[in-house]
């Protein structure tokens, strides 16, 4: 992936557009050439390019004439009348390149035969343990009976105010004369201990590694259900 590809896309996107002689197009268009290559982020726009290909837009969120010309979105900044948002240094734009699920794995099969199998990976995710059912987990290993834990679990909020064990042991009378119980298995000090710990991996709904060497050179990789998975993002 190299400059002279990024600027013959943009370029014969401005000649398209009958824009190429265009001096305000051509000033921006040049800016924003010089602060990609000096930045180090040539591969990153043209791979949200192909991506593009796959027919994906984004909101132009750093405003930039370049994800116009390239097409990664339908929204130009200058006719808009949008300043170019700028960085941090090599700190990438905030080009948001989210896409609906049906077309999720349309996606990952473009990339895989543009780039190769070996690859492309899907990141990983990482579910936690939370209130209830660390609690259910322990009980099932300690055989507490099932039903004295589903009654205590009602008392848990769900959502994302869902209440922690310890909320949930200082608030209801209840939760705690439920821990007590079984206070000679430490059933509290295991609940609170094991809760918040990553209980099981998962895949990222829509994020994907690629690389321009074999993944296996360069990071590490599992099978989940029969996906091929990384960790590093």
């Amino acid at each position: 992936m190299s400059l002279q590809q990024l600027k013959d896309k943009c370029e014969t996107r401005l000649h398209d557009l009958d824009l190429y002689n265009n001096k305000v197009y051509r000033e921006r268009y040049e800016k924003e050439i010089k602060a990609i290559e000096a930045q180090s982020m040539i591969a990153y726009f043209l791979s949200c390019a192909e991506k593009a290909k796959t027919g994906m837009r984004v909101k132009n969120t750093n405003h930039l004439l370049v994800s116009f010309l390239i097409q990664i979105t339908d929204e130009d900044p200058i006719e808009n009348k949008k300043d170019m948002i700028t960085t941090k240094y090599a700190e990438f734009p905030d080009i948001d390149s989210d896409f609906e699920d049906s077309k999720r794995d349309l996606v990952k099969d473009y990339l895989i035969d543009k780039y190769g199998r070996d690859n492309v990976a899907t990141i990983i995710a990482f579910n936690k343990a939370k209130a209830k059912n660390t609690i259910k987990d322990v009980c099932r290993v300690k055989n507490i009976p099932y039903e004295d834990v589903n009654v205590i679990t009602k008392f848990f909020k769900s959502g994302p105010d869902e209440d922690t064990i310890e909320k949930a042991y200082n608030t209801y009378p209840e939760v705690k004369a439920f821990f007590d119980k079984y206070s000679y298995m430490q059933l509290y000090k295991l609940c609170t201990r094991l809760e918040g710990n990553v209980r099981q991996p998962s895949k990222h709904a829509s994020g994907f590694v690629v690389s321009p060497v074999p993944l296996t050179d360069v990071v590490g990789l599992m099978t989940l259900k029969g996906t091929t998975i990384t960790a590093w993002e």
